[in-house]
């Protein structure tokens, strides 16, 4: 069976970017109606100085898939590698099978990845967040942008507690 036709997106394509120092993790909706079974996506990078988009993931439509009850029917990549504190713009395009050109691309949003946040837990043995007055707590700065707003939100990521040497004085 050949599926024919144009494949086109939902007005928010990409409607979430959630950028910390090193990575941006871009979340979107499937196009709306279907029009085939998706193959693949291309998820396009670039720092917005750049006039073209010359990086890119590509991810089958099983590897896009987001994990987790709270992103059902939503599919998800995270670009890593990037230079912290640098803007960049983001857009995906699709595949479905059995037909040999790619979708139009989405509208390109654009986020920014942050410094991460260290801080250190000075606190008395057995009290605060934990025990040892060597370990540090690191904080990543989130950075979300919406793409019918391009607001941004900052949130503080989830708190990842490990033992490291006792900070310098």
């Amino acid at each position: 069976m050949s599926h024919c036709g144009k494949l086109s997106f939902i007005d928010e394509p990409v409607p979430s970017l959630i950028a910390t120092s090193e990575q941006l993790a871009v979340t979107w909706l499937p196009p709306y109606p279907p029009h085939g079974i998706l193959q693949s996506y291309l998820v396009r990078y670039k720092l917005v100085e750049e006039s073209e988009f010359r990086k890119h993931l590509v991810l089958t439509s099983e590897e896009a898939v987001c994990e987790g009850e709270a992103r059902e029917r939503q599919y998800c990549a995270r670009i890593s590698g990037l230079i912290a504190n640098r803007r960049y713009d983001v857009a995906v395009i699709a595949k479905n099978e059995d037909v040999q050109a790619w979708s139009e691309e989405s509208n390109s949003v654009t986020a920014e990845t942050r410094e991460s946040i260290h801080l250190y837990a000075d606190q008395p043995q057995g009290q605060g967040l934990n025990p040892s007055p060597s370990s540090s707590l690191r904080l990543d700065k989130v950075i979300a942008v919406t793409n019918s707003s391009f607001r941004q939100e900052t949130r503080l990521a989830r708190a990842a507690i490990s033992s490291t040497p006792a900070r310098p004085t």
